[in-house]
């Protein structure tokens, strides 16, 4: 049996806006907003043969980082998002909510290739904390579990000034490992780890 998916990302661009204009010397600040929203459909095939789609998937995801410049070309800060999941059903009812919350740490070196271009690389660990709720078959939702858990991840991205103050910025195949637990609320524990390369941009 095969599985097949299909995934359509779309991504807002990150804004980063810095106190001085000579873009990023070591004393001036960072501030970046990002965001996406993706949909996800799951269809099961038996021997070349589709068997109906069976599940799909939304999730939107807002966040801000700010940071100081230690260096020309090395910054570090703190970041927070929230990410927004729903699951749907082949008749398209919202079975499980997701709700999750991160806050963490991050650091950046910058590499420019001309005044106004260039890459980074940024590395981010983070704490999460959020909540699972589940249709209970009449329209109501409950709660099935809190999550708790952290992350690592290292992406790199690229940057062009629009402005002496005001950069549009790409991040682009994350790689990141994450470890998770839900407690549900016979306070029974899941635990769950993964890890991959995600390839969409914000």
């Amino acid at each position: 049996m095969k599985k097949l998916l299909l995934t359509l990302t779309i991504a807002l661009a990150g804004l980063a806006a810095q106190a001085q204009s000579d873009h990023y010397p070591q004393g001036s600040w960072l501030l970046t907003g990002y965001g996406s929203y993706s949909t996800q459909n799951e269809e099961l095939t038996l021997a070349g043969t589709s068997l109906g789609e069976v599940s799909s998937n939304s999730a939107f995801l807002f966040g801000l980082q700010g940071g100081y410049f230690v260096t020309d070309r090395i910054a570090l800060g703190i970041t927070a998002d929230i990410n927004w999941d729903d699951f749907e059903d082949d008749a398209g009812d919202v079975q499980v909510k997701s709700r999750e919350t991160r806050l963490g740490v991050f650091g950046r070196y910058y590499r420019s290739v001309t005044d106004d271009f260039g890459f980074f690389g940024q590395l981010n660990v983070a704490f999460l904390l959020g909540n699972l709720e589940e249709n209970d078959g009449t329209g109501d939702f409950v709660d099935i579990g809190d999550v708790t858990g952290f992350s690592i991840g290292v992406s790199p991205g690229i940057y062009y000034y629009i402005g002496e103050r005001t950069a549009l910025e790409f991040r682009f195949a994350n790689l990141e490992f994450n470890r998770s637990k839900v407690t549900d609320p016979d306070n029974d524990d899941n635990n769950a780890t993964s890890s991959g390369l995600d390839m969409s941009f914000n």
